[in-house]
């Protein structure tokens, strides 16, 4: 299969492993969470992706089982008709590409804009291990 279009992509040490959830160490993050079926061990090199339309952004900090929570500033919001795509810059240092689909505006989610603090939230579910033993 052919990847087309955006992915986050980040790479880290497995801190641990329980199941199939990894707790991941990875530069400019708090500890990420991982759950993928893909084996690897503590102490392995691993890089993980994740979808742009799979990152929520919020300005509360959202509660939640198995949730990789970061907080930033939005840096770079564009419009573009059918989603917003904002920047973030989370308090480590790491850049953050999100998706928003307009279609969900009427739901009550707030308006973010440029120099907003924000709240990414992800589940460890939608993390996908795309590399083992990484360089």
């Amino acid at each position: 299969a052919r990847f087309i279009g955006e992915a986050n992509v980040f790479t880290g040490v497995v801190l641990s492993r329980t199941g199939t959830l990894n707790v991941m160490e990875a530069e400019s993050f708090e500890p990420l969470l991982v759950d993928d079926e893909t084996p690897v061990d503590v102490g392995d090199r691993i890089i993980v992706t994740i979808r742009p339309e799979k990152i929520r952004i919020s300005d509360d900090k959202p509660v939640g089982k198995d949730l990789n929570i970061e907080h930033g500033i939005v840096e770079e919001p564009v419009y573009s008709g059918f989603q917003t795509k904002y920047v973030v810059c989370t308090d480590a240092g790491s850049r953050i590409t999100i998706f928003r689909q307009h279609a969900n505006w009427s739901e009550g989610i707030p308006d973010i804009a440029w120099k907003d603090e924000v709240y990414l939230s992800f589940s460890a579910r939608d993390m996908v291990i795309v590399e083992k033993n990484a360089q």
